[in-house]
């Protein structure tokens, strides 16, 4: 199983960072970075650099923000933004943009302050995987059609994203060394995994399925009988392939709609067991090791599931994501507590919070 990345990109799509949400960013025209300042938070988590946080500017152009320090302009801002913006105001998506630059920089300093640098090949090399696999679109099985249509639904520019994906390959390097000296390899890993395998495999399986989406059909709201009715003959369908000899991987391939494990024939890898309700863990539950079950139905629509063989690699994989969740969270604790975060025009400081 593929330990579970740490994707700072995800936090655009709620267009709010830990910042953002407490900052209560406003423009402020004309503002030239003099003037009236609020300083958000104490400390400096710098490296002390200097470099803007966008594209090279004129010296003069309206500052935004700094962030210990350093200068986000209103330049940096603008560039390339969505002509077609639907209806949101500009103000908004310039908002979102400056919440998400004060978080990218702050890791990025951070990061600096660490000696961590992330060359710009893998940059690269993640902008042309994010190209033939697009994120997420909300949820799990689902994904934006392309990398462009994610960049224009979260008001993205390439300069904004790439320093972004910096900041999250920056950060998977550091905590990986982290995990690494916490837990070498050798006896005291080993402990380790021995002692947390029992509760991992009562919270977590191992699956793969074949997915057949009732939630997101357009016409569930008005007709649910008959769009769970005409879902489950699908499912009997594919359940019927399998039965005649077919392939569980070929056939979901084939008909699944989970756009995300269906490249890899179905496989989730490692989920919480009760990720898709009840009767999924319980029909899961009676399955043996490479045994598929019949159609079932969860709150998304009608799965097959196929059990797959716990291994020591999974609860080592396991062990290691829940490690860098927990130590992720205490990185940004401590740059927030020691970002010093300024804007203009803003009457009275607002807390920033832990995340």
């Amino acid at each position: 199983m593929k330990v579970v990345r740490i994707v700072l990109i995800l936090f655009a799509i709620g267009a709010l960072c830990v910042f953002g949400m407490f900052l209560n960013l406003s423009p402020r025209s004309g503002s030239q970075g003099g003037g009236d300042w609020i300083v958000l938070g104490q400390g400096s988590a710098g490296s002390g650099a200097k470099t803007p946080a966008g594209a090279p500017t004129a010296k003069k152009a309206p500052v935004a923000a700094r962030v210990n320090g350093e200068a986000i302009r209103e330049c940096d801002l603008a560039l390339d933004l969505p002509k077609d913006s639907f209806g949101i105001a500009s103000d908004d998506i310039r908002n979102t943009r400056l919440q998400r630059m004060i978080e990218t920089v702050t890791i990025r300093q951070f990061l600096a302050s660490k000696n961590i640098q992330v060359p710009e090949s893998d940059i690269d090399k993640e902008i042309q995987n994010l190209r033939d696999n697009p994120p997420n679109a909300g949820c799990a099985c689902c994904r934006f059609p392309s990398l462009e249509a994610f960049m224009q639904a979260n008001f993205f520019d390439l300069k904004e994203l790439r320093g972004v994906i910096a900041a999250d390959l920056g950060l998977q390097q550091y905590l990986i060394a982290q995990w690494e000296k916490e837990f070498p390899p050798g006896e005291k890993r080993n402990k380790a995994l021995q002692q947390d395998r029992p509760r991992l495999e009562r919270y977590y399986i191992k699956v793969s399925h074949i997915f057949f989406n009732t939630f997101q059909n357009p016409l569930f709201g008005d007709k649910p009988d008959e769009v769970r009715k005409a879902t489950a003959a699908k499912a009997q369908a594919a359940w019927k392939r399998l039965q005649e000899g077919a392939k569980f991987e070929a056939v979901a391939k084939d008909v699944s709609d989970d756009a995300v494990s269906r490249p890899q024939g179905g496989e989730l890898g490692c989920i919480m067991a009760d990720a898709f309700g009840k009767d999924f863990a319980d029909a899961f539950a009676r399955l043996k090791n490479g045994e598929y079950s019949k159609p079932v139905e969860s709150p998304w629509g009608f799965h097959i599931i196929r059990r797959e063989t716990f291994t020591d690699e999974d609860v080592a994989n396991l062990l290691k994501s829940e490690f860098l969740d927990t130590k992720h969270a205490e990185v940004l604790n401590e740059i927030h507590a020691n970002a010093k975060v300024e804007l203009p025009g803003q009457e009275s400081p607002a807390p920033v919070p832990a995340p």
